[in-house]
C-alpha cells in the first residue's frame, strides 16, 4: 500500500511538470522571434543583386509585430508559472480558464502570421528568380503552424488531465482543420505549370511548346487519369509506359493527391522508405529536396522524396 501511493504520488508530481513544461513550451513565442530575426537578417545582398532584397521592409515589419506578441505571451509564461503552482482540481480550472483565453487570444494572430506568409508567397511566386526564398519562407510558415497547433491542443491536453481521460491523436485532429491547410499548402507547393520551389536553382526548365487551339472540348486533368490507371492496379513503371511519361512525372501526379489525402504514401513508396524520409524531415526541419536527398542517399529518388514531403504536408506532423 505505501508503495502504491508513492508510485501515485510520482506519477502526480510527473504529469504536473510534464504540463507546465508543455505550457511553457506552447506559449514561449521567442523561438519565433528568434526565426524572424534571423531571417530579417539574412537579408545581406544588394537590392540590385538580389530580387529577394526587395521583401526585406516585408521582413522587418513581421519581425516587429512578433516582436509586439511576444511580449503578452511573456506575461502569460508568468502567469503559467504562478498558476501551476496550485495543482489542486480548483487550481487547474482556473489554469484550464486562462489558457483557453489565451488560445483564443493567441491563435487568431499566428493564423495572421501564416496567412501573411502565404499571401508573400504568392507574390513572390511571379518572380522565377528567387525560388530559394520560396522555399525559406514556406519553412518559416510551418514554425507558425507548429506553434498555432500546439496552443490549440493544450486547453485540451489540461482538460483531459483534469477529467482523467485519455488524449489521442484524433482529438488533435478534430481541434485543427488539416483539409483547407492542405489545400492552402497546394496553391504553393503542388500547383500544375510551376517550378518545384524546395528545390535550389539549377537548369532552367524547356519552355513548353506553343498549344495548338484546341477543338474546345473540354481537357481531362492528366493527373486524374494517372490517378485511375493507379486506382486499377497498375504499377508506376505500367503507367509510365501506357502513357509515355516518365516515371518521376507519374510519381509528380500521385504526389498531388498523398498531399490532398486522397492516396497513402506507403501504397506508392513503401512505409519503409516513407518512414526514413519522414524521419529525416523531422530531424533536418526542412523540406528542401537536395538537403533531404543528401542525407537520405542516392537510392532514394527527387521523386520518392517528394512524395514523402507531400505525405508531410498532409498530415500535418509536429
Amino acid at each position: 500500500k505505501l508503495d502504491q501511493d508513492i508510485l501515485h504520488q510520482q506519477v502526480k508530481k510527473d504529469t504536473e511538470d510534464f504540463l507546465k513544461s508543455y505550457l511553457l513550451q506552447c506559449f514561449d513565442l521567442g523561438p519565433l522571434d528568434n526565426m524572424v530575426y534571423e531571417h530579417v537578417h539574412s537579408y545581406t545582398k544588394d537590392i540590385h543583386k538580389s530580387a529577394k532584397q526587395k521583401h526585406h521592409k516585408w521582413a522587418e515589419k513581421l519581425l516587429k509585430s512578433i516582436i509586439e506578441v511576444r511580449a503578452n505571451a511573456s506575461k502569460f509564461l508568468a502567469q503559467i508559472s504562478r498558476l501551476s503552482q496550485d495543482s489542486s482540481p480548483a487550481g487547474l480550472k482556473i489554469l484550464l480558464e486562462r489558457v483557453h483565453a489565451a488560445e483564443a487570444y493567441f491563435t487568431p494572430l499566428l493564423n495572421g502570421f501564416s496567412e501573411h506568409i502565404f499571401e508573400r508567397m504568392e507574390l513572390v511566386k511571379q518572380d522565377k528568380q528567387i525560388l530559394e526564398f520560396l522555399a525559406e519562407l514556406l519553412e518559416m510558415e510551418a514554425r507558425f503552424y507548429e506553434c498555432f497547433k500546439k496552443m490549440k491542443k493544450a486547453p485540451a491536453l489540461l482538460a483531459s488531465i483534469l477529467e482523467n481521460k485519455d488524449f489521442k491523436r484524433a482529438d488533435v485532429e478534430k481541434l485543427i482543420n488539416i483539409t483547407a491547410r492542405t489545400e492552402r499548402m497546394l496553391k504553393v507547393f503542388a500547383m500544375d505549370g510551376t517550378d518545384d520551389f524546395t528545390q535550389k536553382k539549377g537548369a532552367k526548365s524547356k519552355s513548353s511548346k506553343a498549344k495548338k487551339p484546341g477543338s474546345g472540348a473540354p481537357k481531362i486533368d492528366t493527373k486524374e487519369v494517372t490517378l485511375g490507371m493507379f486506382n486499377e492496379g497498375k504499377t508506376i513503371g505500367r503507367i509510365a509506359v501506357d502513357r509515355k511519361m516518365t516515371p518521376g512525372t507519374i510519381e509528380a501526379h500521385l504526389a498531388h493527391y498523398v498531399a490532398l489525402g486522397e492516396i497513402s504514401a506507403k501504397k506508392i513508396i513503401g512505409a519503409a522508405k516513407l518512414d526514413k524520409i519522414l524521419k529525416a524531415i523531422k530531424d533536418l526541419k526542412t523540406i528542401k529536396l537536395n538537403d533531404l536527398r543528401d542525407k537520405l542517399g542516392r537510392e532514394y529518388s527527387f521523386s520518392e522524396i517528394k512524395i514523402g514531403i507531400a505525405s508531410h504536408l498532409a498530415d500535418g506532423q509536429d
